[in-house]
């Protein structure tokens, strides 16, 4: 952080503003905690969640259900 500070970097919102760990593709179904980033991105850019949904849908009940089965 002392890096980030010296040089007054701008964080991306996802970690300042939205309190996620990591980014990586918006909404990915691969994603470890894809249902946790599902309910931040309809809390905070809810065109991007419907997008994802109509895009990526079918993709996620596989995600959800194999992750469950762990």
């Amino acid at each position: 952080m002392t890096l980030i500070k010296e040089n007054n970097i701008q964080l991306n919102e996802c970690y300042t503003k939205y309190g996620l760990k990591r980014t990586g593709c918006v909404a990915c179904p691969f994603s470890q905690n894809i249902e946790h980033e599902l309910e931040i991105l309809k809390q905070y850019e809810p065109n991007k969640h419907t997008a994802m949904i109509k895009l990526l849908g079918n993709a996620y009940p596989f995600k959800i259900r194999e992750k469950k089965n762990d």
